[in-house]
């Protein structure tokens, strides 16, 4: 299996929409969550820094951080698929945590 820059993205942008349909399921009572919950993370994160909550401030922009870290690594390298693969998944649980609580 060769691993070109764009093999890599397409299977990153396969599993992002994967997880975002398997997240619509789990909202489809609540369509604006379903809109809101890829950048969840990234937009509470923001929001707690702004309220001064820095332990959820540093989880959910740390997790969004590493998440595109790690994206945009595994893209130029051609490796650590695996790696990005987690961190794409860790990202969506968090988010549906965040949603979940109802942060």
């Amino acid at each position: 299996m060769v691993n070109t820059s764009s093999a890599v993205v397409s299977r990153l942008a396969i599993a992002f929409v994967v997880l975002w349909a398997l997240s619509a399921l789990l909202w489809l009572a609540h369509p604006k969550v379903i809109a809101f919950a890829p950048i969840a993370p990234i937009y509470l994160g923001l929001s707690f820094l702004s309220r001064g909550d820095l332990d959820m401030a540093i989880v959910s922009l740390g997790i969004s951080g590493l998440t595109i870290s790690v994206t945009v690594f595994s893209i130029a390298k051609r490796r650590a698929l695996a790696a990005a693969m987690t961190f794409v998944v860790l990202y969506w649980f968090w988010s549906l945590a965040l949603l979940g609580l109802g942060v």
